[in-house]
């Protein structure tokens, strides 16, 4: 299964798919990340990203997708892949059309996440992003065990956080499906996350359909 998830930041793109790559044992790809950890491992296209994000510019569609095609021939991708932040241009969409030409692929489906405008700002202005591995908090719903700290390495998130209290909360985006050939298939209201996969991957073929 080959599934491009897009949305902005804050989306929900990333629980999605890590609900994805749990049950589907597919890998999530998330662009941010791997150009990360090719400036961190030095390899010849980080150091050539690097030369851009250390002047806060863009990097270069040729080079985002020499890194996404060297992650989609590693092994994990064998049985399929879901794509977090590529393509963000028609370059990096036709670069990637022609890769999965010449391997006799396709995507199964393009998921669009929409949310409204005041859910994503309160969602981005309490995200807390720990500097060392990675790991995501919140100040409304997801706070670390201990105030202050990651809960997976110890280092402080960068403005730290105040204890937990309160259940969690905030409602989930809507999205809309558009599979195969331009068809699409619309997902309204709230629904827990994995019902919300279950809608897109429990199809023949990857394919969603609008519940019932």
């Amino acid at each position: 299964m080959n599934l491009v998830f897009m949305g902005p930041p804050g989306a929900g793109k990333g629980t999605q798919a890590e609900l994805f790559h749990e049950r589907y044992e597919i890998p999530h790809i998330s662009t941010g990340d791997i150009l990360r950890q090719a400036v961190r491992d030095q390899t010849d296209v980080g150091r050539r990203a690097w030369a851009y994000m250390q002047r806060g510019d863009l990097v270069p569609d040729e080079i985002v997708d020499e890194i996404i095609k060297r992650r989609l021939a590693e092994p994990d991708c064998a049985r399929g892949f879901i794509l977090d932040g590529y393509p963000r241009t028609l370059g990096q969409a036709e670069a990637l059309e022609a890769l999965l030409a010449g391997r006799r692929e396709h995507l199964d489906a393009v998921v669009l996440f929409e949310i409204r405008e005041a859910v994503l700002i309160r969602r981005l202005t309490g995200r807390r992003v720990c500097p060392t591995c990675g790991a995501i908090y919140h100040l409304d719903h997801k706070r670390p065990r201990v105030p202050g700290r990651c809960d997976l390495d110890g280092p402080p998130p960068p403005a730290g956080l105040p204890p937990v209290d309160g259940p969690p909360g905030g409602p989930l985006p809507e999205a809309r499906v558009v599979p195969g050939r331009g068809r699409r298939a619309e997902r309204g209201g709230r629904p827990p996350a994995h019902r919300g996969v279950r809608q897109v991957a429990d199809r023949p073929g990857g394919r969603a359909v609008t519940p019932s």
